[in-house]
């Protein structure tokens, strides 16, 4: 992949101010994807509110389980965390220590089929997180690691009525 973005230790606050080369050019090699999974709007009837919380260890899987690949299902509700049951969604910080390279791994509703999109990838077998936010609809979730890998999962805030 070209390198289209450089940085210089001025760091220019504006693109004007940018010498000749070191504004990223993204019109030439856009690689960017997006999954939008919802949105956030003002408060209405059927609407969740976002309840955040201390962070909170629900899983790791260094001190319990050990290492996995394939399916996880996780009791997030029954968990030192303990989310109230009426909870809709989960905030994360997910988490992988892989011992090679972990293609992906997902997150999704204990329930339903698995979808086709990550949560995070490692294919260079680094410890990697990422931020998400999962939906339940009986206080678990399901995980899917591609590769051998513990997880660490830390609440951080819950939507819930």
């Amino acid at each position: 992949m070209p390198a289209d973005v450089a940085f210089d230790s001025q760091q220019p606050r504006d693109l004007q101010d940018r010498p000749s080369g070191l504004a990223p050019d993204f019109t030439r090699h856009p690689n960017l994807l997006l999954d939008v999974n919802g949105y956030f709007a003002t408060a209405g009837t059927g609407g969740f509110s976002l309840y955040p919380v201390a962070p909170c260890r629900v899983l790791d899987t260094r001190q319990s389980g050990g290492s996995f690949s394939g399916e996880k299902t996780v009791n997030v509700v029954g968990s030192v965390c303990a989310p109230p049951s009426n909870a809709a969604a989960y905030v994360f910080n997910a988490t992988v220590v892989p011992s090679g390279s972990m293609p992906y791994l997902t997150l999704w509703p204990h329930g339903e089929g698995q979808p086709g999109v990550s949560t995070l990838n490692a294919y260079d077998g680094f410890i990697t997180s990422n931020m998400a936010i999962v939906p339940t609809n009986d206080g678990s979730i399901d995980a899917y690691a591609a590769g051998l890998t513990q997880l660490i999962l830390d609440i951080s805030g819950y939507f819930a009525p």
